[in-house]
């Protein structure tokens, strides 16, 4: 499985027993990113264990990059099913407005020590108008989208909403508000400087991300959309044909892996909803052109391949 994280987190495997009522998950084991030999030893092996008649059971990985499987050995990578789940967490900003509006309502009636029953009850109408006009507007905040391309979780939206309430002061104006929570949230989930991202790139990311900068150094009309950065992708495995059974990927993960770009705040993508489209999304490069070309040619890690490919337009 990949899931849109904002940092690439270890390799995690749970080994699930098949039973015929129950399955129980057993303990994870977790790797440093990129697998070291040792794991990728011991997956041969349990992969080779789940091919026995004896052995009723599947092994689930979970990664937050789209390039793990070419990670991979080829001896293990050959016995993998190839079965995969893209995931994510709040997936929409109506998610995030649903969990917020439950949250606050019936809530007035802990926020109003020793008042009358009058002021209760007037206080408790407006809070729940708050909760209301709350949910409304986070349906259309773009700091919230914003947050969800990050990689926002209900346990964070929920912190934040936690400290957004506690700094609201006593008294009948002590409503929650929409600029209140986007100030908490950033808070819980601060949004780092896009060029300190490049180096957690994985190199299908950062091929798509030099395939939207060649098409501005090329001076292309804009609007620049994801199928023709696609376009440039497929070039670049025209140009380096060695290359294609590495990086050759269908375009739903291409477009997962662009939508993670655009989680980092490295890409921008206009239009309204938090989806993708092939031509419907105007894209626009956030990440500073000359940090790009002075990471393209200062990284010892970048294949040479993706890096000629990278500086055969910036000299």
């Amino acid at each position: 499985m990949a899931c849109p994280t904002p940092h690439p987190s270890p390799f995690s495997l749970s080994v699930v027993p098949c039973l015929s009522r129950a399955a129980v998950p057993l303990p994870r084991c977790t790797t440093p990113t990129p697998p070291l030999f040792p794991f990728q030893t011991f997956l041969y092996s349990l992969f080779d264990l789940c091919q026995t008649d004896e052995a009723h059971m599947v092994v689930v990985g979970l990664t937050s990059r789209v390039d793990a499987l070419d990670l991979l050995e080829k001896r293990v990578r050959s016995r993998f099913s190839g079965r995969q789940l893209l995931l994510g967490y709040l997936s929409k900003p109506t998610d995030a407005s649903a969990l917020v509006t439950k949250s606050l309502h019936g809530a007035a009636n802990s926020t109003v020590e020793e008042a009358d029953e009058a002021t209760a009850r007037g206080f408790a109408l407006a809070w729940e108008a708050a909760a209301r006009e709350l949910g409304s507007s986070l349906e259309t905040s773009a700091a919230v989208e914003r947050l969800l391309w990050q990689g926002l979780t209900p346990r964070t939206l929920l912190a934040g909403l936690k400290l957004h309430l506690v700094s609201l002061t006593n008294g009948a104006t002590a409503l929650p508000t929409i600029k209140g929570l986007e100030h908490s949230l950033t808070l819980e989930l601060p949004l780092p400087v896009p060029e300190e991202l490049l180096p957690e790139l994985s190199v299908v990311e950062l091929l798509l991300l030099l395939c939207l900068k060649k098409r501005v150094d090329k001076e292309m009309p804009p609007p620049h959309s994801l199928r023709a950065v696609l376009r440039e992708y497929a070039g670049f495995l025209r140009e380096a044909p060695e290359a294609a059974a590495q990086y050759a990927l269908p375009n739903a993960p291409l477009k997962k892996a662009f939508e993670h770009l655009c989680a980092l705040g490295l890409v921008r993508a206009g239009g309204s909803g938090a989806l993708l489209s092939m031509d419907g999304s105007a894209l626009r490069l956030v990440v500073p052109p000359r940090a790009l070309e002075v990471f393209v040619r200062g990284s010892a890690s970048i294949p040479t391949l993706v890096k000629r490919f990278g500086s055969s337009w910036l000299n």
